[in-house]
């Protein structure tokens, strides 16, 4: 019997560059952290963190008043902030690397995203971020000339909710909580059947 190996799945952090959405991005990461069994130890700790990010949160308030020195002060806690998510970064890949077959679902509960290898076909579900506030456009491979589709999403990758079928392979989602992660997987319905629930792709709403 062949032995599955199971390859090493690389977290990246996908950091924005306005300060407000950079700290609301830290903000989510820290929440999707406290309390997740996957983590017992972060380094550095989520309090530190968390001061950090209060810390920058008020140089940024101070700099917007364009107070002489505030803009550097501001810039000296960013990079802080920029430090500890790296070394959160590098803690959750070592959790993640130490347990393969779970290391998707383990990075991804930190709110981190996941490092796509470069392929020349297209995926089977992808998403796509629309110019709409808080929706996502998901992309299927569409799987015959004639079918439907059915879609879930879920905040969790545990709790599912359904969304309306479609005819098409594509369907979008609107209302969604920006800087907040979501999941999303489908199913093909076809004339002889239908389909397992596919891998779920997640997606950060902008």
């Amino acid at each position: 019997m062949t032995k599955k190996i199971n390859r090493r799945v690389i977290a990246v952090l996908n950091l924005p560059v306005r300060i407000s959405a950079l700290i609301s991005y830290i903000k989510s990461i820290i929440q999707l952290m406290t309390g997740n069994a996957w983590f017992t130890t972060p380094s550095p700790t989520l309090p530190t963190v968390t001061t950090d990010l209060n810390n920058l949160d008020a140089a940024e308030s101070k700099a917007l008043t364009k107070v002489k020195g505030a803009a550097e002060d501001r810039d000296s806690k960013k990079e802080i902030i920029l430090k500890d998510a790296r070394a959160l970064l590098a803690y959750v890949q070592g959790v993640a690397d130490n347990n393969l077959p779970n290391a998707e679902t383990i990075i991804m509960s930190a709110g981190l995203s996941i490092k796509k290898k470069k392929m020349h076909v297209k995926g089977l579900l992808q998403t796509k971020q629309s110019q709409a506030s808080g929706t996502i456009l998901i992309i299927a491979k569409a799987a015959a000339s004639r079918a439907s589709y059915e879609w879930q999403m879920s905040p969790d990758m545990i709790n599912w909710t359904n969304l309306p079928s479609t005819l098409q392979a594509k369907t979008s989602v609107s209302g969604l909580t920006p800087l907040k992660t979501y999941y999303f997987r489908y199913k093909a319905v076809l004339k002889k059947g239908e389909s397992d629930w596919s891998t779920f792709v997640s997606a950060v709403v902008l």
